[in-house]
């Protein structure tokens, strides 16, 4: 199996970070990375929760209203996994 680092989708490298955040992208350097902590404990919903929303800053760079109707289109419980997922975060770090 290819490191995480090595795997690109659509023009997109999908890769692994080390600080603490769960997931960040980059749109100039088209590199969305997840925290070792998003790839290990999150369950499979709340990572597809964070694929989605790094995905909508392609569309919306800024948590606008655009944006969340965005994520909410693909993800109507967005609201209470991304909850979930801040608070689970939070007390690790």
């Amino acid at each position: 199996m290819k490191p995480l680092s090595m795997y690109l989708l659509g023009g997109w490298r999908i890769g692994l970070a080390k600080y603490s955040r769960l997931a960040q992208i980059n749109l100039e350097s088209r590199i969305i990375t997840f925290s070792c902590y998003a790839i290990e404990n999150v369950p499979e919903r709340g990572r597809r929760y964070l694929v989605l929303h790094e995905l909508a800053h392609v569309k919306e760079t800024n948590h606008t209203k655009r944006f969340w109707q965005l994520v909410e289109k693909y993800e109507p419980d967005y609201r209470k996994i991304g909850k979930n997922l801040e608070a689970a975060f939070k007390t690790k770090y």
